[in-house]
């Protein structure tokens, strides 16, 4: 019952379309649709999507990045828009419940100094192993850009955030696991 776990496929198939060959507006648009499904799943996922963004953005693809964010917003609306209006009688009433929810009950769960999630992921991926995971992940963050901002974004938000509990940073793991072979 994990969602942590069921968004990483749609995150890492998005990932896929948006650095693979195929450079077609429709792979974009699915990405997108990908993307905004994994948000459905898990919402915290928004802030990988914000840093593909970013990343897609920065490297002037402006077409792209509007094709991209369409089929996100696509799938945003559809889901939270028109299923929650079916079901709860307005829009976005799950994603509005669920942030009300957590910024009022943020410091009544777990709460663990900001650098927990490094000792996590440094303990889960086993050292010595996972210190050279991090090194290849720090070193290869120009080349593997699309990677690096999005999982440091959303590290940023989890270490900031009150609430910390070890599934949180699940999502990212393969990311890391990823870009830090690759280095």
């Amino acid at each position: 019952n994990l969602l942590e776990y069921i968004s990483i496929p749609l995150v890492l198939w998005a990932l896929y379309l948006i650095i693979g060959e195929n450079k077609k507006l429709t792979v974009w648009f699915l990405a997108g649709i990908l993307l905004g499904i994994a948000f459905n799943i898990r919402l915290q996922t928004a802030f990988l999507t914000l840093g593909f963004t970013l990343v897609i953005l920065f490297n002037k693809k402006i077409k792209e990045t509007i094709i991209l964010s369409l089929g996100f917003l696509f799938t945003l609306l559809i889901f939270q828009g028109l299923v929650d209006y079916y079901f709860w009688g307005y829009p976005f009433a799950q994603l509005i419940e669920y942030v009300g929810y957590n910024m009022v009950s943020a410091d009544q769960y777990t709460v663990w100094p900001w650098y927990i999630y490094l000792l996590l992921l440094a303990g889960i991926l086993i050292p010595p192993f996972s210190l050279l995971i991090f090194y290849g992940f720090s070193i290869n963050w120009k080349k593997l850009a699309i990677i690096f901002v999005p999982v440091i974004i959303f590290m940023a938000f989890h270490s900031y955030y009150p609430n910390k509990q070890e599934r949180f940073v699940i999502t990212i793991i393969p990311l890391i696991i990823i870009s830090g072979v690759i280095g």
